[in-house]
C-alpha cells in the first residue's frame, strides 16, 4: 500500500505543484546517518556466543578505542548496551528525599548522587565494559517526575535519569554536610571527564509503553538523514542496584558539545534554548518567559537558554520574538531570522514523526539555535517519545494525527485551538508563506524508506534480537500501566485509542492516505 501511494503522489505532484527553487544553503556539517540500509543487519544474532572483553577503568586509560569510535558504537542499533548502575540504598534515598523536598516546593531536585556505572557495549561479538566511578546520578523529566524509592521496599517505579560523568560532589549549597562526599579524586580531572565524548547521558524508560521500543530512535534517525540536528539515541538494558530496571533509551544531550559535534565551526558560539512548558507553551509570542532555570529558587522558562549563560544578551532570540510578531511580516523578513531550507525540512518530517506535543500542536519540547555567523535560528527536535501511533495516555488527534491537515491552522495538542506560534502561522499553514516549498518538502518525505514497513522492521528485528530477553523487570513497578515489556511489532490498539498504541503500520498507512488526499486537493 505504502510504496503504490508515494508513486501516485509523484505523480500528482509532477502535474499538480510547482517545485521550490533551491534557496540559500544550511549552515551545519552534513550530519553522518544510519540511514543506510546497510547498516542495519537484522539477522538474527548469537548472543551466546558473545567473547567478553575486558574491562576498562576509563580514568586509568588504556582504553580499547578512542573516544569517537566508542561515541558511534554507544549509539549503534547493531551493538547491544547494558548498563550497571552500583548505587547504594543510602543514596537511593538521598535522591527520593531530593525529590520530595524539591516537589514539595513546586521545583525539580538539580542534585546527583554518587554512583558507579558500568557500560558494556557488545559489537562484532565482542563486549567490552568500561567502569566509570564516582559519576553523579539525578531524576529527569518534568511532569514525568514521580516519587520512586522506599527504603522498606527498595526500588518501586521507573524513572528517567540522567548521568553526569564531570560531577565532582562539592558544591557547598547542596553536599555540604555530607561528608560521604570527601572523595579522594582530582577534581579538575574529574571536570573534564568524558565519556565516548559526552559530559553526560541522558537515560529514559519507555513510559508510553511502545512494544517496538524503537519508534523514536527511528525517529530521531529519519530527521538525521534528512539534514535536522537531532541526537543520538539507542536503547540499553538497565540494572539499578541490585534490580533489573528492563530495556531503556539512552540519549547524547543536546549541549554545547552537540553544537560542536554537527554545526560548521564558524557558526559555533551562539545562543541555545530548551524549549517547552512553564504554564504555557513556548509559541514565541511576546508573552513567552525567557533566562535561565533556577531550581533553588523556581524560576523555570519557556525559553531556558543553555550557553552563553554569562554573556548572553539574548539579542538574537529578542529580535526574532520583535519581528515575528511585528506587522511587517514576510517571506523575505523570515528568510534573514530563520534557515528557511532547514526548517521545511524539519517541518515537513515533524508532519509524519506526528508528535501531538510538539513546537506545532503543543508548542513543545524543542530547542532553538542561533548560527553564530548569520544569527539565523535552527531548530533542533527534542523528546519525541509520542510518534508513528503512539497514543497511550494522550491522543489528543482522535486517531493518532493521522487526519491532521497538513497546512492546519489549528494547534491540534493545544485542545485544537487556533495556531498560536507565528513562525508556525506564517509559514507552512494555509496562509504561510512558504505552502509550496512545504508541498514540495512533505513529497520527498512520502517518498522516501522511512515511510515503508520494511525499513522500520529491519530495525525492529535488530532491537528484538538484542534485547529481547531483557524487557521485563526484576520485580513490580507500581508506575507501569497495561504494558507487558514484551515486544510486538504488530500489536495495536487503532489509531483512535487512548488505552494503548497504534502500530507503525497502520499509522503510516493511514497517514499516506491523508496526504494522497492532500495532493488530489481533496481537503475533508
Amino acid at each position: 500500500m505504502a510504496g503504490r501511494t508515494r508513486k501516485i503522489i509523484s505523480a500528482v505532484m509532477a502535474a499538480l505543484m510547482i517545485m521550490a527553487a533551491g534557496g540559500c544553503g544550511s549552515s551545519n556539517k552534513e550530519i553522518p546517518s544510519s540511514a543506510d540500509n546497510s547498516r542495519y543487519v537484522s539477522e538474527t544474532k548469537d548472543n551466546g556466543n558473545v567473547t567478553d572483553g575486558k574491562e576498562y577503568d576509563i580514568d586509568n586509560g588504556g582504553l580499547p578505542y578512542d573516544e569517537e569510535t566508542v561515541y558511534n558504537q554507544l549509539f549503534d542499533i547493531n551493538n547491544k548496551v547494558e548498563i550497571d548502575v552500583d548505587i547504594s540504598d543510602d543514596e537511593l534515598a538521598k535522591m527520593q528525599s531530593d525529590y520530595n523536598r524539591y516537589d514539595n516546593m513546586g521545583s525539580k531536585s538539580p542534585i546527583y548522587r554518587k554512583c558507579d556505572l558500568k557500560i558494556s557495549i557488545t559489537s562484532d561479538g565482542v563486549k567490552n565494559t568500561y567502569i566509570i566511578r564516582n559519576t553523579g546520578i539525578r531524576m529527569k523529566g518534568n511532569t514525568s517526575r514521580t516519587a520512586f524509592y522506599d527504603s522498606n521496599s527498595g526500588v518501586y517505579s521507573l524513572i528517567h535519569f540522567k548521568v553526569d560523568f564531570t560531577e565532582t560532589f562539592d558544591d557547598e549549597q547542596y553536599y555540604g554536610g555530607d561528608s560521604d562526599y570527601d572523595l579522594d579524586i582530582d577534581k579538575e580531572k574529574q571536570q573534564n571527564r568524558t565519556f565516548a565524548t559526552l559530559d553526560s547521558m541522558e537515560i529514559k524508560w519507555n513510559q508510553t509503553s511502545d512494544s517496538t521500543y524503537v519508534r523514536e530512535y527511528y525517529a530521531c534517525e529519519m530527521y538525521r538523514d534528512f539534514g535536522i540536528l537531532a541526537q543520538r539515541t539507542n536503547l540499553a538494558s538497565i540494572n539499578l542496584g541490585d534490580v533489573h530496571e528492563g530495556i531503556f533509551k539512552i540519549y547524547e544531550p543536546v549541549d554545547k558539545k552537540f553544537i560542536k559535534r554537527y554545526v560548521a565551526k564558524e557558526d559555533c558560539g551562539g545562543d541555545l534554548y530548551k524549549c517547552g512548558w512553564t504554564r504555557n507553551g513556548a509559541t514565541f509570542l511576546t508573552n513567552v518567559s525567557y533566562g535561565i532555570e533556577d531550581k533553588e529558587n523556581r524560576k523555570f522558562y519557556n525559553y531556558d537558554l543553555k550557553t552563553n549563560k554569562k554573556t548572553s544578551t539574548h539579542e538574537s532570540f529578542l529580535k526574532l520574538i520583535r519581528y515575528l510578531n511585528g506587522s511587517n511580516v514576510d517571506k523575505e523578513g523570515l528568510s534573514e531570522y530563520i534557515d528557511m531550507d532547514y526548517f521545511l525540512r524539519f517541518s515537513a518530517v515533524s508532519y509524519f514523526v506526528g508528535n501531538p506535543d510538539d513546537m506545532r500542536n503543543n508548542y513543545n519540547n524543542y530547542y532553538i539555535y542561533f548560527l553564530k555567523s548569520s544569527n539565523k535560528m535552527i531548530i533542533i527536535p527534542y523528546d519525541n517519545d509520542r510518534c508513528f501511533g503512539i497514543t497511550a495516555q494522550y491522543n489528543p488527534s482522535g486517531d493518532a494525527m493521522t487526519g491532521v491537515k497538513w497546512e492546519s491552522e489549528r494547534a491540534v495538542g493545544n485542545g485544537g485551538l487556533p495556531q498560536e506560534n507565528p513562525l508556525v502561522r506564517y509559514t507552512i499553514t494555509r496562509i504561510g508563506f512558504f505552502t509550496e516549498e512545504f508541498k514540495a518538502e512533505l513529497d520527498k518525505v512520502a517518498d522516501s524508506e522511512w515511510l515503508t514497513y520494511d525499513k522500520f522492521s529491519k530495525i525492529y528485528e535488530i532491537a528484538f534480537n538484542n534485547y529481547k530477553d531483557d524487557t521485563v523487570p526484576g520485580k513490580t513497578m507500581y508506575n507501569v500501566y497495561n504494558f507487558d515489556y514484551k515486544f510486538n511489532i504488530d500489536k495495536s490498539s487503532g489509531l483512535g485509542s487512548s488505552n494503548g498504541n497504534a502500530s507503525f503500520k497502520d499509522y503510516i498507512d493511514a497517514k499516506l492516505k491523508v496526504i494522497l488526499c492532500m495532493f488530489r486537493m481533496i481537503h475533508y
